[in-house]
């Protein structure tokens, strides 16, 4: 596996010296937040210009939301995503990461016929099969994140997030393991993560409490260890807020992390 950290974590001032900071403490990527660099991509290639460390992906930064109850804002989404993906890319990341919509249903209730979360999952198989053929064409994937109950009503598993990838069947449709999320939402992480295994293509990792893994009472180990028999051997994100000073907490919940996989 790979472990990357996001770069709005580290209390610098600008992406370059974020992504510098993120190398030095050891991590293989860094994930960037998408909002600045769809505005300016430039910056992008700039900040990773002779690093070794590589770009993980793009976290959100479009506009609207994919489930929108509102076409116009949909397509402006949709747009916003193809374009993070290949920019994403383009720099060697694993694609960019969308939560098709945050709190309560945008679209409305057609019961008998159709709830809410009915007609959402129907109308996101139908946008990402419309989206997935230019994103196949760029090369740059679309990692579904299901969060938990308290910051969106669906999707919140990892079976209904991989049931979306299944029924669009792509390869640039995937989904997205968050170990804090996972706390909240699954019954038995180990057996969710293999169960999904083949749809799941990054992962975030974050204590119970969203501080750094080892800070809290999350066993990563049973999860870690999970991902890798299944023969996950993609990035591993640190999202996280970080307790203590920065460059000695991350390196050692770094290592902590790493030892978890035995």
């Amino acid at each position: 596996m790979k472990f990357a950290m996001q770069e709005l974590r580290i209390p610098l001032g600008s992406l370059a010296e974020r992504v510098k900071a993120i190398e030095e403490l050891g991590f293989d990527g860094v994930e960037v937040y998408g909002e600045p660099v769809r505005k300016d991509p430039g910056a992008l290639d700039d900040a990773f210009r002779g690093r070794k460390v590589k770009l993980s992906a793009i976290c959100a930064g479009y506009r609207g939301a994919p489930l929108a109850a509102a076409k116009d804002e949909r397509d402006e989404s949709g747009a916003d995503i193809l374009k993070l993906a290949a920019m994403a890319d383009r720099l060697g990341g694993e694609g960019v990461i969308v939560v098709p919509v945050f709190g309560k249903p945008q679209v409305p209730d057609l019961s008998p016929w159709r709830d809410a979360v009915a007609l959402e999952r129907e109308l996101l198989v139908a946008l990402l099969k419309e989206w997935a053929p230019a994103a196949e064409r760029s090369g740059g994937k679309i990692i579904l994140e299901p969060l938990n109950r308290y910051e969106t009503h669906w999707p919140n598993t990892l079976d209904e997030a991989a049931e979306v990838a299944a029924a669009v069947r792509s390869p640039a449709v995937s989904i997205l393991a968050d170990f804090f999320h996972m706390n909240i939402e699954e019954t038995d992480v180990p057996a969710a993560l293999a169960r999904n295994a083949a749809h799941i293509g990054y992962v975030h990792v974050a204590d119970n409490t969203r501080q750094q893994p080892g800070t809290g009472s999350t066993d990563f180990a049973p999860g870690l260890r999970a991902l890798a028999k299944a023969g996950y051997d993609g990035w591993v994100s640190f999202e996280c807020r970080i307790r203590g000073d920065w460059r000695e907490a991350l390196p050692a919940s770094l290592a902590y992390v790493k030892k978890q996989l035995g």
